[in-house]
């Protein structure tokens, strides 16, 4: 492998299975004049790594074969390598988890307020007035700030802390549920389980899964045909990573 190494100081070496990452990413750093140097498995990426010492180095979490973590620890135990700053990439197919569950739409948390509300009114339409949404979350600042985006947006939102509660809401009459799944008392699993079997079908409002959770084959099919769709808390976004990137890059 021939690389020119002139320009050493802007090279970010991404190590990811996934060709589409690398073609968001390539294009989110060109915009910081950084040139981003690919692998798509993690042998290959440890030779790059190695051979280059880039700026940077940016791992997805899941791979096939070694995963993100085995060669975080390669990097950090190296003495060539210990001092090149990494961000690890929660890699989740977007696409196809998305498609899985008939999702509307997938977002990331921070939230977009624009993506987050269109999302509700593709579901609603865009008459929001006499619409309620309820909001099921443990983490109140989550509620707090989807509660205010909705009555920005002209809904009228009503919440509750857990599955239970929410099970008491829903004699509101919403019309549309925006779901966490993992809380205490009742979950969200649970919470689906009790509104399918103590509410008929033809009264029920529609479910839009909102949750950090990383679900597994059978969750998925748990889901399947009972939500209209996933917003995905990720921990990272396109334009955080960016940022992220830009604060390392100019220390």
């Amino acid at each position: 492998m021939f690389i020119n190494l002139d320009d050493q100081d802007n090279l970010v070496v991404l190590v990811d299975d996934d060709v589409a990452m690398h073609d968001l990413i390539k294009r989110t750093i060109s915009k910081l004049n950084l040139t981003l140097l690919g692998a798509t498995n993690s042998e290959k990426g440890m030779e790059l790594i190695r051979e280059i010492k880039p700026k940077l180095i940016l791992l997805d979490v899941l791979m096939p074969g070694r995963d993100g973590w085995s060669l975080l620890k390669e990097c950090k135990t190296d003495q060539d390598l210990k001092n090149i700053p990494v961000i690890m990439i929660s890699q989740l197919n977007q696409s196809n988890l998305a498609a899985s569950l008939g999702a509307n739409d997938y977002l990331t948390k921070p939230i977009d307020r624009n993506h987050f509300v269109n999302t509700v009114k593709r579901i609603l339409g865009n008459d929001t007035r006499d619409h309620k949404v309820l909001v099921i979350d443990d983490d109140k600042d989550v509620r707090e700030i989807l509660t205010r985006l909705l009555k920005d947006a002209g809904y009228r939102p009503i919440d509750a802390r857990d599955g239970k509660e929410g099970l008491e809401r829903t004699k509101d009459e919403p019309s549309l549920i925006i779901l966490d799944l993992e809380m205490p008392r009742m979950d969200g699993f649970e919470f689906l389980d009790n509104y399918i079997k103590n509410v008929p079908e033809e009264k029920r409002s529609p479910v839009l899964v909102f949750s950090g959770k990383d679900l597994t084959e059978v969750q998925e099919e748990l889901l399947k045909e009972r939500v209209v769709g996933l917003v995905k808390k990720d921990d990272v976004s396109m334009e955080n990573l960016s940022k992220m990137i830009q604060g390392i890059v100019t220390k």
